[in-house]
C-alpha cells in the first residue's frame, strides 16, 4: 500500500511540477554605484545578482522573475534616475572559424642579415614585403643600412623629452 501511494505521489509531483525559473537577466551601468541600484531594485522588484566589471562596481548583473516582461521592465528600469545603460543579457551564437595553417615564415628561423642587423628570414620574407615592393624600393633611395635607434625609455614622459 505504501508503494502505491508513493507512486501516486511521485506521478502526481512529476505531472504538475514545472521547470525552475531562470529568469531575465539584464545587464545594467549605473555610475552611483551598488547601493543606487539596489534601492531601484527594492522599487522595482528585481534582484542585483552581482557585479560585473570587477571592483569598479558600475556594471552590475540584475535579475527578474520570468513573468514579468522584459521589455517592459527594460524600459522602466531604464527612465529610473542614475541608470546609465540597461540591455537585456542575451546569449550570442558566435560562428566557429576553423584553424587555418600557420605561414611558413613563422618556422623559418634561419638568419639573415637585414640592413646591418641579423633577423630571421620569416622577417624578410613576409608578404607584404611584396606587396610594397620593397626590394625595388632599397635600390631607388641607394639605401644600405637603415638607422638603428634605441633608447632606454621607461615612462612616455622619458620619450617626449628625448625627441626635444
Amino acid at each position: 500500500m505504501k508503494a502505491r501511494a508513493l507512486w501516486v505521489l511521485l506521478v502526481f509531483f512529476g505531472l504538475w511540477s514545472s521547470p525552475a525559473a531562470a529568469g531575465n537577466r539584464f545587464i545594467v551601468r549605473d555610475p552611483s554605484g551598488l547601493t543606487s541600484l539596489q534601492q531601484v531594485c527594492l522599487v522595482l522588484g528585481c534582484n542585483v545578482a552581482g557585479g560585473l566589471d570587477g571592483t569598479l562596481s558600475k556594471v552590475f548583473l540584475v535579475t527578474t522573475p520570468d513573468f514579468i516582461d522584459p521589455n517592459a521592465f527594460l524600459q522602466i528600469l531604464q527612465s529610473q534616475p542614475g541608470i546609465a545603460h540597461a540591455e537585456l543579457d542575451a546569449l550570442l551564437k558566435v560562428m566557429q572559424a576553423t584553424a587555418a595553417t600557420p605561414p611558413s615564415g613563422l618556422w623559418d628561423n634561419i638568419p639573415v642579415n637585414y640592413f646591418g642587423a641579423t633577423v630571421i628570414h620569416g622577417y624578410v620574407s613576409q608578404p607584404a614585403i611584396a606587396i610594397i615592393r620593397l626590394p625595388d624600393t632599397i635600390p631607388c633611395f641607394k639605401v644600405s643600412s637603415l638607422p638603428v635607434m634605441t633608447l632606454p625609455v621607461t615612462s612616455p614622459a622619458q620619450l617626449l623629452n628625448s625627441r626635444t
